[in-house]
């Protein structure tokens, strides 16, 4: 059985980075298990800097937890979301959904549907992973066969393709982390902000990354 983890990724000062690209950008400092109690998996993770949001398979809800995995409260929703993330400038979330591929639904903290995009993107599959751009206001978005950034009318910033499945991708503005499959192994990938892989690291076997937050007071 794989063991499904939360990494803590930090950035260094952008002149190390420049120096030395070798450098230690980020990496598992533990492995903590959340004392969850939902019976499907754990899909969709978002962090408010107070509380964190998940979805789970083929449940019509949000659960509201504390950072020790207690659930707060639970928030019935119109549809199953899979991904998810919090957008502090406009204090909403944004979600997708598997029966919708090509559309990202705008949440508000209730996880009511207020608004959606439509993506402009092509022959990228499913969406696997949403992260809020916070220096930009645009969203990254993981798709099954590669990354896009789109702002919020839906437009391409810009789109890469992927050999390997994407499972999810993390705004560390102005650099990111991916996270992809290929023949049971799981990589994390950091990258700056021309796209170019800044460092890579491949998990045990036995560990993959379903979702992941960044904790600003981490």
């Amino acid at each position: 059985m794989a063991r499904h983890t939360t990494f803590v990724p930090y950035p260094v000062p952008p002149y190390r980075a420049r120096r030395k690209r070798s450098d230690v950008m980020f990496k598992i400092l533990s492995e903590t298990p959340l004392p969850l109690d939902c019976p499907t998996p754990c899909r969709g993770l978002a962090y408010d800097g107070c509380w964190l949001y998940l979805t789970q398979s083929c449940v019509c809800a949000v659960s509201k937890r504390d950072t020790c995995g207690q659930i707060q409260e639970l928030y019935e929703t119109c549809r199953c979301y899979s991904s998810l993330c919090f957008d502090p400038k406009e204090c909403c979330f944004w979600a997708s959904s598997e029966k919708c591929p090509s559309t990202l639904f705008k949440l508000n903290r209730c996880f009511q549907e207020i608004d959606c995009l439509r993506l402009q993107v092509c022959r990228m599959g499913l969406v696997t992973g949403i992260s809020f751009q916070y220096c930009k206001d645009q969203l990254l978005v993981a798709f099954a066969d590669g990354l896009a950034l789109v702002d919020k009318t839906g437009r391409v910033v810009w789109e890469r393709e992927s050999s390997q499945w994407v499972r999810g991708v993390l705004s560390l503005c102005p650099y990111f982390i991916s996270w992809s499959m290929s023949d049971g192994n799981t990589t994390v990938q950091l990258c700056d902000r021309a796209h170019h892989q800044v460092q890579s690291c491949c998990l045990p076997q036995d560990m993959c990354v379903e979702s992941a937050v960044l904790d600003p007071c981490g």
